[in-house]
């Protein structure tokens, strides 16, 4: 009988250690996910600002390329 409730408690504690150490490998990849999520939403601010800038250097040397044809 005492072997049986000593194995019994062997189990349940490794279960409970091993569900331990699943959240917290969980809590970290949830949190490398943020941090990268974080990186993604700046990269992607700085693309428009970089499309922004293209888009108004085009425009100006469509303008010059107007105005000397038209001289």
């Amino acid at each position: 009988m005492n072997r049986k409730i000593v194995l019994g408690a062997i189990v349940l504690a490794s279960t409970v250690l091993a569900g331990c150490a699943s959240n917290a490998r969980v809590d970290a990849v949830e949190g490398q996910l943020n941090s990268i999520n974080a990186k993604l939403d700046g990269l992607s601010a700085q693309i428009e600002t970089a499309i922004g800038e293209a888009k108004r250097a085009n425009d100006r040397l469509d303008n010059m390329q107007k105005k000397s044809y038209t001289k």
